[in-house]
């Protein structure tokens, strides 16, 4: 129930609730304290002017102090918990009102300009980094947070999850949204260093130094000729899309493997274009990588592919690494292929084995076809394990086969080489990619545990391509066929039966004897009949 209640001092209306009859209440107008009674209920009594209803008014009262003074008594107010403060009663004050519409227009300016300062062709947040971007989030957003909470008085539960909500979004924004650079020159270079020139002929630092110390930005910039070599490729690029990869003490030789490599793993239109930096060895190559967004952390994951990554210099887009020998294969040559191809030589075994390490697919592949025809005399397990390592969900189906081949020629038993296979074309099935045959023959070879539902899978697809391999597995496979006597496939339950006459048992001869008393196809019970023979036979 609403009650209309009048302030005694000002005579102001207000309503408010039943639930506040007899309790201390607080004009909104005046600030006078008054209980709330019938007294100051609105209609309950009769409206007169100020003094209109004493009848000893006069005007001698005017103009003379009292003779005496009357005391005045002081009465100490306790508190009730039941007060209504004057935010709670009337209007909404202003200055609280606005303090929520600032609050909430504060988390939206702040959110657009996270947004539309990160895009490529603004400059409000170009080489701003992230953690001066949280920093702006997080302010913004916290004083956003209070000012929502201090105005909606009568809602605080709700100011406080929608200022909450809003300085989330804000440190998302400031996470997720890209940093853009401008294609910017390193400008702190000591004076006293050569300017560069525009035939390149850079000032470059005498020694590397230690090799636990990092080279500085500016000693980076020197080594790599950042100026005429990246910073040329990132104005007409841009700069987000262009990784320039500092490939230190490597021969100019590799430049071909290592750009093919990169090219296949970052998924480029074309080849990195390759830059020696100097004759000495130690200098290295730099790739310079354009042409698409290009992500700092996916680069470091592919140059790890090839060699250490030292560190990474997001202010050049520069990734300094180091080549690793043991991650390459040797040295073409035509003696070095002589080697390869001959199996009674000494070094074919451990040169194929550095052959499986090359960047170069075509070399790979080619060593993987040799040792598939070679017998497994030395390096056996470091071979198998370099064989089984290449495979990956995503590799290709023909590199696979010849793979699937070497491992069941080099693969030892439980040696987990099996597993490693299952586990892989498990994965390749479950995505809808093909298995190579000669996986399968080596899953039916070596009668791997587990790959029996796969193989009647695969074979419930192509009955005729894959029976082999369900004859080669054995009388393991035997109890997953009975369930097949009775498909209205007529070439699967044909197929079935045909494997359990190779590969039955007695356990099966009641589910074929059953088929064959309810099957009305002449031929089909011929079939079985003899598959029933050989079984009985055995």
């Amino acid at each position: 129930m609403i009650l209309r209640i009048e302030c005694p001092q000002c005579n102001e209306g207000f309503e408010v609730s039943d639930e506040l009859r007899g309790r201390t209440v607080e004009c909104g107008s005046c600030e006078h304290r008054f209980q709330v009674n019938d007294e100051v209920m609105a209609g309950s009594k009769d409206r007169f002017y100020p003094d209109e209803n004493r009848k000893d008014v006069d005007l001698s009262r005017f103009g003379r102090a009292p003779a005496t003074s009357a005391p005045v008594e002081f009465r100490s107010m306790k508190s009730d918990n039941g007060v209504a403060g004057r935010d709670f009663v009337g209007p909404i004050p202003p200055i609280r009102l606005f303090s929520t519409v600032v609050g909430l227009g504060l988390l939206i300016v702040c959110a657009l300009f996270l947004y539309l300062g990160s895009r490529p062709d603004s400059s409000l947040l170009k080489d701003v980094e992230k953690l001066d971007r949280y920093s702006i989030a997080g302010f913004f957003g916290v004083v956003g947070l209070w000012l929502l909470s201090w105005g909606m008085i009568r809602n605080r539960i709700f100011a406080i999850l929608l200022g909450l909500l809003g300085l989330g979004g804000l440190l998302a924004l400031a996470h997720y949204m890209p940093v853009h650079r401008s294609p910017k020159y390193v400008s702190d270079w000591d004076s006293s260093r050569q300017r560069l020139s525009e035939n390149d002929d850079e000032q470059r630092p005498t020694t590397f130094g230690e090799a636990e110390e990092p080279l500085t930005l500016q000693e980076v910039a020197k080594w790599t000729r950042w100026k005429s070599s990246v910073a040329p490729v990132m104005a007409s690029e841009g700069d987000g899309n262009v990784v320039a990869i500092w490939v230190r003490e490597m021969e100019e030789y590799r430049s071909l493997e290592i750009r093919n490599y990169i090219q296949q793993e970052l998924g480029l239109d074309g080849r990195p274009y390759f830059r020696t930096l100097s004759g000495k060895e130690r200098e290295g190559g730099l790739f310079i990588v354009s042409g698409a967004p290009i992500n700092l952390d996916r680069v470091e994951l592919v140059v790890s592919g090839f060699g250490t990554v030292e560190q990474t210099l997001p202010e050049l887009r520069v990734v300094q690494a180091r080549l690793s020998r043991e991650e390459l294969g040797g040295e073409v040559s035509n003696e070095a292929n002589a080697k390869l191809v001959d199996s009674n030589n000494g070094a074919f075994y451990s040169g194929n084995y550095e052959e499986l390490l090359s960047l170069d697919k075509g070399r790979v592949e080619d060593a993987v076809k040799r040792l598939a025809g070679a017998p497994p005399i030395k390096l056996r397990k470091d071979i198998t394990v370099r064989l089984v390592g290449l495979m990956r969900d995503e590799g290709d189906l023909a590199l696979l086969g010849h793979l699937s081949e070497a491992v069941s020629v080099w693969a030892e038993e439980n040696d987990g080489a099996d597993i490693a296979l299952l586990n892989l074309a498990i994965k390749r099935r479950a995505a809808g990619q093909a298995i190579p045959e000669e996986m399968l023959s080596f899953f039916a070879k070596r009668k791997t545990v587990g790959a029996e539902t796969l193989l009647i899978d695969l074979w419930s697809q192509d009955v005729s391509g894959r029976q082999r391999f369900l004859e080669s597995y054995g009388s393991q496979i035997a109890t997953l066929l009975p369930p097949y006597l009775s498909s209205e496939n007529v070439a699967l339950a044909r197929s079935a039966v045909l494997v359990l006459g190779q590969v039955g048992t007695q356990a099966e001869l009641p589910a074929m004897k059953k088929a064959l008393s309810t099957s009305k196809d002449s031929s089909f019970k011929l079939s079985l009949e003899q598959a029933i023979g050989q079984i009985e036979r055995r």
